[in-house]
């Protein structure tokens, strides 16, 4: 079959030996092969198909490379902004496996947005905000996937008859444009720009009129900014994003020196000013810390030292961008989501929980999700001393986590799972109802998952519990070579519910602000408790 001049395929044959002349240090003959590989795919595809981000990301390393950073940052963005609506789309239709291997694949491009704001466009504030912004929208995806916000949404407007409809045709449409944008099919490809910008002017007429309608579905369908979540963060507080991510080399010649090693870095975000990047040091180190941190504190052993040279490593470096904030909004990663920051000590060998009060969160965009009015939220609740015998309402019990959704698997190993009780939980919950007189306390045959699922919206939630961990097991996908430039093959955990895998390892300290229920749970294992 013969090709014309501006088919998808020959677009993609362009890309592939732009990549050739870029792997080789040839930028300017790279250059032209890229562009017109561009405007070949957004003619046949349309501007927000996945091949138009490839192509964007492929010419943002060629800028990088040639440290033209202006050019670099203002490709990444809009490939980025490509990539972001097929996110969506795959978060709105796509099954639990789907949706974990988009989020790793994408994962790259999000490495790559945070190593150009430490590296080459180091204290840019237009980088620094595309790299923040990234974060904001993509870290911890996968517990919003769990969660399958789209069924939760779904219930919410079950009210109105009239708005159900309309979001019945939305889904609809999300489902059509998802089975184009990722088809292979070479008659959908004839006519596909045309077809999807005549769903995607559908798609925009419904979410309009149910925007007008439903505040939530409004600010679920909406893309985050960096602005919306500035704009919830007290004056007196700081948001404080950690990552782990891989640097990353445009002017690698050979694929083994695409990537660094695994490193940690931060971003300072005040209610005011721009957002600051730091890198906080080599992953394997930091990790090492936190695990020694963590078994120190579980068997009573002395962790003075490692609590000192933990906060030298992570919060020392931050510390002059705080200021005056005496309150730390913390979105930890890796090993680092389970250590309790207010353990670690300072200069003065003071508890940092002496210097600033600590609120946890997946990400800072969990923030756009708490409600303004404080006043809504009931009293404190606490759980403890819980029945593990109780097999049919035990919060903790195995067999009774919750699954929403046919496509999510659950671990065998879980029938196997018995829980010891916790005795020494049922006097911290009484030590915590002398702190907090108003508190609710459940205890025994009381602590339940129907209790949980019943509660309003608790100022703080206390569940003194057990957790547990299966192992990850791996399975490595072959990138599609004409996909980017640098893509790493990416290794994708056996497809089951991530919350069946990990509920942290000792989740007896649980401690979070929320407005609503459905928010996830943080723990911070600051003393054993049994």
């Amino acid at each position: 079959m013969v090709l014309g001049k501006e088919h998808p395929d020959i677009a993609t044959s362009l890309n592939n030996l732009a990549l050739l002349y870029h792997l080789q240090g040839k930028y300017q003959q790279a250059e032209p092969l890229y562009i017109r590989s561009l405007v070949i795919t957004e003619k046949a595809l349309g501007k927000k198909h996945p091949d138009v981000a490839r192509n964007l990301i492929n010419l943002t390393a060629l800028y990088q490379a040639q440290g033209d950073i202006t050019r670099a940052t203002d490709f990444f963005h809009r490939g980025l902004e490509v990539e972001q609506q097929n996110l969506n789309l795959i978060f709105t239709v796509g099954s639990e496996q789907r949706k974990q291997k988009y989020v790793r694949i994408f994962s790259v491009t999000t490495e790559r947005t945070i190593s150009l704001s430490l590296k080459e466009a180091r204290n840019q504030k237009t980088a620094a905000s595309l790299a923040l912004t990234t974060v904001l929208r993509r870290k911890g995806l996968v517990l919003d996937a769990v969660a399958d916000s789209i069924q939760i949404l779904r219930a919410q407007l079950e009210k109105n008859p009239e708005t159900q409809k309309l979001f019945t045709q939305w889904l609809q449409i999300q489902q059509q444009l998802s089975a184009l944008v990722f088809s292979d099919s070479e008659k959908q490809i004839a006519n596909l720009k045309t077809q999807l910008e005549q769903l995607e002017a559908e798609r925009e007429k419904i979410e309009a009129a149910i925007s007008t309608k439903s505040a939530e579905f409004r600010q679920q369908t909406q893309p985050i900014k960096l602005t919306s979540v500035q704009a919830k963060i007290p004056q007196d507080a700081a948001l404080i994003e950690i990552v782990q991510y891989q640097p990353f080399n445009a002017k690698a010649k050979i694929e083994t020196q695409y990537w660094g090693k695994p490193r940690y870095a931060a971003a300072v975000l005040r209610s005011s000013g721009e957002p600051k990047w730091l890198d906080l040091g080599e992953a394997a180190e930091i990790d090492k810390l936190a695990i020694d941190f963590r078994a120190a504190l579980a068997t009573g052993k002395p962790f003075n030292k490692l609590a000192r040279t933990l906060d030298e490593k992570l919060i020392a470096p931050i510390r002059p961008l705080l200021s005056d904030a005496r309150h730390i909004l913390i979105s930890p990663d890796g090993q680092l989501t389970l250590i309790p920051f207010e353990a670690l000590k300072d200069e003065q060998d003071k508890f940092l929980i002496e210097r600033y009060a600590f609120s946890y969160l997946t990400s800072g965009r969990d923030l756009l999700r708490l409600k303004s009015n404080v006043n809504n939220s009931s009293a404190p609740v606490v759980l403890a001393d819980i029945d593990y015998n109780n097999q049919t309402q035990t919060v903790a019990s195995a067999k009774t986590t919750g699954v929403r959704g046919s496509q999510n698997r659950r671990s065998g190993d879980l029938a196997n799972l018995e829980f010891d009780a916790l005795a020494a939980t049922k006097d911290e919950a009484v030590a915590i109802k002398k702190v907090l007189p108003n508190a609710k306390v459940l205890l025994g045959k009381d602590a339940t998952e129907t209790a949980v699922k019943q509660l309003q919206s608790p100022s703080i939630l206390h569940l003194a519990t057990h957790g547990f961990f299966i192992a990850d097991v791996e399975q490595n996908l072959n990138a599609s070579p004409d996909l980017e430039l640098t893509s790493r093959p990416p290794k994708i955990l056996q497809v089951e519910n991530p919350l069946l895998r990990f509920m942290s390892k000792k989740l007896h300290h649980l401690r979070f602000h929320i407005p609503a229920l459905s928010h996830r749970l943080r723990a911070a294992t600051l003393f054993k408790t049994g």
